[in-house]
């Protein structure tokens, strides 16, 4: 949360926490839980934009897209990170 962007807009611990998501989203459970964390990053700091885990939600999320628009009526972080 507290990491900033380089002025070349590199962001190498934002890069390794999207690795990190593909890494461990083995099945729908996991990628509630990381949708949750991913959507608080965006509620709470306003330089992360929907760009930054595209590849996660690409590869991913669009698996469980079912899934994730239900759990985001009950979860604004959900909700944030579609």
């Amino acid at each position: 949360m507290n990491k900033k962007r380089l002025p070349q807009e590199m962001f190498p611990q934002r890069d390794d926490f999207s690795m990190l998501c593909q890494v461990l989203c083995e099945n729908k459970t996991d990628m509630i839980k990381i949708a949750e964390d991913i959507g608080e990053l965006y509620r709470k700091k306003t330089f992360y934009d929907g760009y930054d885990f595209d590849w996660l939600f690409e590869t991913k999320a669009k698996r469980y897209m079912r899934t994730l628009t239900k759990e985001a009526e009950k979860s604004a972080n959900i909700a944030e990170y579609l």
